[in-house]
């Protein structure tokens, strides 16, 4: 995991899927260390809507050692954007 995290500071975003969720792919550069972590990698992460209840999550992905994907999913049927920073609770 720390592969992973050393890899963060370089990775680059770009639109990961076409229905208007936050899903965004990830592109890390040639030369970091590549990680042993298998896809996806359990991030517990939690989207809360404006009154703190949970509206959907967050999964990372991982291909061939190096960050490949952010997905955030929501818990009823529409896509949910990429949220802000303070509407993640780590756990």
């Amino acid at each position: 995991m720390e592969e992973l995290r050393a890899q963060a500071p370089d990775a680059t975003a770009s639109p990961g899927c076409g229905c208007g969720c936050g899903t965004v792919g990830l592109h890390v550069p040639d030369g970091l260390p590549a990680s042993t972590a298998e896809s996806p990698v359990p991030v517990e992460g939690t989207v809360v809507g404006p009154r703190d209840e949970p509206v959907g999550g967050l999964l990372l992905f991982v291909e061939h050692g190096r960050l490949a994907g952010l997905e955030v999913y929501p818990l009823d049927d529409e896509p949910l954007p990429l949220p802000r920073v303070d509407r993640v609770r780590w756990s």
